[in-house]
């Protein structure tokens, strides 16, 4: 008898098991303990989602540009099963994307994890891009479905602040704060997002100590400055740059305003808008504040209050000094760059205004520029300031970067270009996050996907995106500059555009002395 009631547990048990499974497998709820209380999710084709889980205080009210704040704990069970707005902004969060409805309270995070989550699985947080103006971590696109399904890793989207409720710079605001500096509080929100991963993240059965941070576009411009914080020193410990950079000298038109020149923005927002105190504009909806343009300021360059500045504090000086002073992280790094970044948003010039504003803006180096970049007729205007655009926005930015990470600090860099058709920024998302776009999609596509998105999670898991099965990706050094062509071919070559990269850090270098003397 004592036997057959051992046998029949035994049964029971394994019963339970296979239900269990089937439940997991089947949209049952998950519930995990985290820093503020109890929150469950779904399980929907073995992968557990959670959505919407607060990270930081709502910054509504008082919290208004500040330093974002803890979460306020729960005492029942919280319901992350619903995508939360995105942070305030005009329009959808991606061009051609469907607009998301928007809040000023959006500190929140997505996240999905396997199943079968192996013990201390590898963690990859995206940042996502939109210019430091727009954006949603919850946009289909970068879903981490397939990558924790398939590739074994945990995905956690952030949400940030954006626009000038994100990057605002004023007198008041330095004044108040504790740190005597003002704006970036979009970065501060991902520090804060990156810090609940280190707290809680071990939760979701993910490793604290092999964090992956990786961003498109503005999310990868923001990793470089990550990189450089010492707020966010020992929060990620390997990233992945896609599309964005900033190698610019600081204070110039090439490159990030200073404290004190968006100080004097910020008050002339705050003007435009007849609330010339915080306390007013405190007071202001965040939907006005959102769709208000900056007036433009004698001798401030290339800023408009919605991005971010050397503050002293989050970014504590010129980010192409500090990288050159081995003042980043030391940290494994994946960079790249596509073919003809700037085709979505260029506007086309007639020749003659081609040249004068090449003339404008590089100066001494202009004809160089035009005997690189023509402006003899129409049709080279077009290829011409296709080509210029590309260049000063993204491909000198990520390969300055790569050079100077590559020089200075003791961690290997991995360097790609991506080129599949006309491509254009954004183009290697779908095959990252190995996700379907528009019923074009074949089983060219899933192969190109496959192999990105294991060069990824490869990369996430060891600092090395080779393995099993891959064409060989050769590091890239200062002497070696190996990149990684990805997309229409899978093979190892030399630099693309490195003229292109040489006259422009040429240019570049010449300001950065300029501005020293």
């Amino acid at each position: 008898m004592g036997r057959l009631q051992l046998d029949i547990t035994k049964w029971l048990v394994l019963m339970f098991s296979i239900l269990l499974v089937a439940l997991r497998a089947t949209g049952a709820d998950e519930s995990v303990s985290i820093d503020g209380g109890v929150v469950s999710g779904a399980v929907e084709d073995q992968v557990k989602i959670f959505k919407g889980i607060p990270f930081a205080a709502p910054p509504v009210g008082n919290l208004r540009w500040r330093a974002p704040k803890p979460v306020v704990p729960w005492k029942r069970t919280l319901a992350a099963t619903e995508f939360k707005p995105q942070c305030m902004q005009v329009g959808p969060p991606l061009p051609t994307m469907p607009v998301e409805p928007s809040s000023e309270d959006c500190l929140y995070l997505n996240l999905w994890a396997p199943v079968q989550t192996p013990i201390d699985a590898p963690v990859m947080v995206f940042l996502h891009g939109g210019g430091l103006r727009n954006g949603s971590p919850s946009t289909p696109l970068y879903w981490g479905n397939h990558l924790a399904k398939e590739r074994g890793v945990i995905i956690v989207n952030l949400a940030y602040r954006v626009g000038v409720l994100g990057f605002l710079a004023h007198p008041e605001l330095t004044s108040e704060s504790p740190y005597r500096s003002s704006g970036n509080y979009g970065l501060l929100d991902m520090i804060a997002g990156l810090r609940w991963v280190q707290k809680n993240i071990s939760q979701f059965g993910g490793d604290p100590s092999n964090v992956t941070v990786f961003g498109h576009s503005a999310g990868a411009w923001s990793i470089n400055k990550l990189m450089i914080s010492p707020l966010a020193r020992g929060l990620f410990h390997k990233a992945i740059g896609q599309s964005g950079g900033d190698m610019g000298p600081a204070g110039t038109r090439e490159g990030i305003a200073v404290l004190a020149d968006a100080e004097r923005v910020g008050v002339a927002f705050g003007d435009s808008l007849r609330a010339p105190s915080i306390a007013q504009l405190r007071h202001t909806a965040a939907t006005d504040i959102a769709a208000s343009t900056f007036p433009g300021l004698p001798g401030v360059h290339n800023y408009d209050g919605a991005i971010a500045i050397v503050d002293g504090y989050v970014i504590p000086g010129d980010t192409y000094s500090l990288y050159a002073s081995s003042k980043q992280s030391n940290i494994p790094l994946l960079l790249g760059y596509n073919d003809n970044e700037a085709a979505l948003t260029l506007r086309p010039m007639e020749p003659m205004a081609f040249v004068t504003s090449v003339r404008e803006r590089y100066g001494p180096f202009a004809e160089d520029f035009l005997e690189m970049y023509p402006g003899r007729s129409t049709a080279d205007t077009a290829t011409s300031q296709l080509r210029l655009e590309s260049e000063a926005s993204f491909g000198w930015q990520i390969w300055a970067w790569a050079v100077q990470h590559a020089k200075t600090s003791n961690e290997q860099v991995f360097f790609y270009h991506f080129s599949r058709g006309r491509v254009g920024h954004g183009a290697e998302l779908p095959y990252v996050f190995a996700r379907p776009i528009g019923p074009t999609w074949t089983d060219v596509h899933q192969s190109i996907a496959d192999r990105i998105s294991s060069y990824w999670t490869n990369f996430a898991k060891t600092g090395n995106p080779n393995g099993t099965g891959l064409p060989a990706w050769p590091a890239f050094s200062e002497a070696q500059q190996t990149t990684m062509y990805l997309g229409q071919d899978f093979a190892a070559g030399e630099m693309p555009n490195l003229k292109e990269h040489l006259l422009m850090d040429a240019y570049m270098n010449s300001l950065r002395n300029r501005t020293r003397n």
